[in-house]
């Protein structure tokens, strides 16, 4: 039994004995399933008299570290760690309505005191990527090793992309792209809502 628990806990995310304190319910619940570890690995197997504690356990510290999967639960985080993203140097800008959250991390801001950031930037946005339809877009900058990255954004996949792109700018100010304030293009793909932006 104990075998099984250590096993269980040494693949969490978090401290295993945080996992203990925090799930001593969940604990409790697993030496109560069955009196022997036969029995035990049945139920684990079958899962028909036991949920699948690996899952709950993951699922429980992903609430508590970085929210539910809803809009109003990420600002929540954003804004509870908007002190410690500035205190290690990345800038950042949230708006709640429409929900639209800029980031610019140390290398991304290093990376507009180069050349190339003043050049050619791809602007690459992704589809619906979670259950409360945000959507992430990054800028990149075409350097000698490729791509670097110039900025993100999440917001939802209805926020216009003009809100995206001047909070963007508020937030890089004209220091950004090599002292320009923008770059010489802005590729984008073949989406409608990204062409009309820049």
């Amino acid at each position: 039994m104990r075998f099984l628990l250590g096993r269980f806990l040494a693949h969490m995310p978090c401290d295993p004995a945080e996992i203990v304190k925090k799930f001593d319910t969940t604990c409790k619940l697993i030496s109560c399933v069955s009196k022997n570890e036969s029995e035990y690995e049945i139920d684990l197997r079958t899962k028909v008299n036991s949920p699948d504690y690996n899952e709950q356990c993951i699922k429980l510290c992903q609430k508590e570290n970085y929210g539910s999967r809803e809009v109003h639960s990420m600002i929540e985080k954003f804004l509870q760690k908007k002190d410690y993203f500035e205190e290690i140097g990345v800038k950042i800008s949230i708006q709640e309505d429409p929900f639209c959250c800029v980031l610019l991390t140390p290398l991304m801001q290093r990376a507009h005191n180069m050349r190339f950031s003043s050049e050619v930037v791809f602007v690459d946005s992704s589809g619906s990527c979670d259950q409360g339809g945000s959507s992430v877009t990054f800028l990149f900058g075409a350097s000698k090793i490729g791509g670097v990255p110039l900025g993100c954004s999440i917001h939802n996949f209805q926020t216009d992309e003009v809100i995206v792109t001047d909070k963007f700018r508020d937030l890089i100010g004209t220091d950004g792209f090599y002292g320009k304030g923008f770059p010489a293009i802005f590729m984008t793909d073949d989406g409608v809502q990204p062409r009309g932006t820049h």
